[in-house]
């Protein structure tokens, strides 16, 4: 992700437990010495897209000296 870390990786994904749908999505930053990283889980609805995350990670990334 040029211009927001030095590294990042995203996840993506669903999986069904029980009859019940769960999805999650997460970013993960390394921009210098700072690592950050978040996640979202939902029961029975879709997760952020990476672009969501992405976007989110932006604002973050902002506020970190």
């Amino acid at each position: 992700m040029p211009g927001l870390a030095d590294r990042a990786a995203t996840v993506y994904g669903s999986t069904s437990v029980a009859g019940h749908t769960i999805g999650f999505s997460g970013i993960y930053l390394l921009k210098g010495s700072t690592f950050l990283a978040f996640q979202d889980t939902l029961l029975g609805h879709d997760p952020p897209s990476a672009a969501d995350m992405e976007s989110e990670a932006q604002k973050a990334v902002a506020r970190v000296p």
